[in-house]
């Protein structure tokens, strides 16, 4: 008898166009540490990744840009994160080169009312974010 399949979901990977600008964004805006810097291949195309130290019981996030400049658009992907203030969230992502898409505002969570914003990073993919206090 075999076990039971465990699945869980390793990494978010980005596909960006300009990697440094991308990663001094995640740094300065959600405070993620570089990990590793690597280059190889996909698919017979080069790529240059960075991948992003996650705190413990979280996902990873991976910046990967094709050396050819080709990326999909931005809007093809979404990033959900909480926060203990989405105030001073937002602040550091405007620090950082992003932009408010819609600004904080109240969320219903169905056991109880909290915040919610959608970012942009400096390339157009949307953050939300929802205050988690």
């Amino acid at each position: 008898m075999s076990s039971p399949l465990k699945t869980r979901l390793g990494s978010t990977r980005l596909i960006v166009r300009d990697l440094d600008r991308q990663a001094r964004f995640y740094r300065e805006a959600f405070g993620f540490g570089e990990s590793l810097r690597m280059t190889g291949q996909i698919v017979g195309r080069d790529i240059e990744e960075i991948i992003f130290l996650a705190p413990k019981g979280q996902a990873g996030l991976i910046l990967l840009a094709y050396a050819d400049g080709h990326a999909p658009s931005p809007l093809g992907a979404t990033l959900l994160f909480f926060t203990s203030d989405i105030a001073q969230l937002q602040d550091r992502v405007l620090a950082a080169g992003g932009s408010v898409v819609q600004a904080i505002g109240p969320i219903d969570l169905g056991t109880r009312q909290s915040r919610l914003a959608f970012f942009a990073d400096p390339e157009g993919f949307l953050i939300e974010v929802i205050e988690d206090a």
